[in-house]
């Protein structure tokens, strides 16, 4: 059985909606109001409880114009990929990763725009990717889900089903801020492969 459930995912959800007066994620209606995009912090910013190696993140994908660090970003006025722990050990279910919108314009992004990176020696290396599309609206103050591994609740609650191993890894949410800007919205985990 899965370490989560449909009940849990949505409790998550709840909770997230009551602490920041979330609003629903719909799909796009042709709507192209987006949010703007905050700067890369500097590596002397406060990097939240990863240690400073768990916090470095990638530039991925190349192309975009602006990178979110996620754990670097001020928690109460941006936008940030909140993964529910920032350790993940392979095949003990999935991880829960929640896109918060927390400014006051709406992110055009993707069930399936995102990238799986790993830090190797040399940089970093995607290991898996979904195909670019921009089928959600994240409104301001509003919330969408990813499920990396195991089984998502429903239809609602898109799946990554990547194959990797071990070492400090990047989940990037690519997408649209304000005036079109490409931004990438980044989390980086720490993975402990399957021994089984």
């Amino acid at each position: 059985m899965s370490r989560w459930s449909r009940r849990s995912v949505l409790a998550g959800l709840a909770g997230a909606l009551t602490l920041g007066g979330c609003q629903q994620v719909q799909p796009d209606s042709e709507g192209r109001q987006t949010l703007t995009a905050a700067a890369v912090p500097e590596a002397n910013e406060p990097r939240g409880q990863l240690t400073p190696a768990a916090a470095d993140c990638p530039r991925l994908p190349a192309n975009a114009e602006a990178y979110i660090c996620s754990p670097n970003v001020d928690r109460d006025s941006n936008l940030r990929l909140v993964p529910e722990a920032t350790e993940y050990s392979v095949g003990t279910g999935g991880l829960v990763f929640t896109l918060v919108n927390r400014t006051d314009s709406e992110f055009r992004t993707g069930r399936d725009w995102w990238t799986l990176s790993v830090r190797r020696q040399d940089g970093w290396d995607i290991v898996g990717q979904g195909a670019r599309s921009d089928d959600v609206v994240v409104k301001p103050g509003g919330v969408f889900v990813w499920i990396l591994g195991g089984q998502p609740p429903d239809d609602d609650v898109p799946r990554l089903n990547v194959d990797f191993g071990g070492g400090l890894h990047a989940l990037v949410v690519t997408g649209y801020a304000a005036g079109g800007t490409l931004t990438a919205v980044i989390a980086p985990i720490q993975v402990t492969p399957h021994l089984g």
